[in-house]
């Protein structure tokens, strides 16, 4: 079992509650602000939802290292991407300069330009780290004429000028 943890600069605690605007630090000061009255760490951990190690851990951060120990912070844990920063925003010029790729495409451009190979879900995760999307394509009709919205926009305009000439049957579209 953990010995107590005596809270220390409790002024701060205070100012610092009447300062803050992100939650969970909040949270965590308030938690602090209990346990420095007086408050039994691990019943106080209970009213707050958390672990009495969590707790525990807050106040050493707090007497070590003060607000700096409680702010969240960014997490570093996780694989990080193969490509810099610098790469990505080569890339990103390279898949912009075309409409559509195909997942297969990007995997082997990015071998290609790079030297580095991706998974499937590492590359969803890289497209979207980037701010892009993917999708499954829609398969296009061969039949279907390269000008269809001008032929669309043209039927629908006769379509209307019939129907507004009083006409009650449209005459047919061919």
């Amino acid at each position: 079992m953990k010995r107590p943890v005596e809270i220390k600069r409790k002024e701060e605690i205070e100012r610092r509650i009447k300062e803050e605007k992100d939650a969970t630090v909040m949270k965590r000061l308030l938690f602090l602000k209990m346990v420095s009255e007086g408050g039994d760490l691990r019943k106080t951990a209970k009213v707050f939802s958390i672990a009495a190690t969590t707790g525990y851990t807050w106040g050493q951060r707090w007497n070590k290292m003060g607000y700096e120990g409680i702010k969240k912070h960014r997490s570093k844990c996780g694989r990080k991407f193969k490509l810099n920063e610098e790469e990505r925003k080569k890339l990103k010029e390279i898949l912009m300069s075309r409409n559509w790729w195909s997942s297969k495409e990007i995997r082997e451009m990015i071998e290609k330009e790079f030297g580095l190979t991706y998974s499937q879900s590492g590359l969803w995760k890289l497209l979207h780290k980037m701010g892009m999307h993917y999708s499954k394509p829609y398969a296009h009709d061969y039949r279907k004429p390269k000008d269809a919205d001008k032929i669309m926009k043209e039927r629908i305009g006769k379509l209307t000028d019939e129907l507004k000439k009083g006409g009650s049957k449209p005459k047919k579209w061919h």
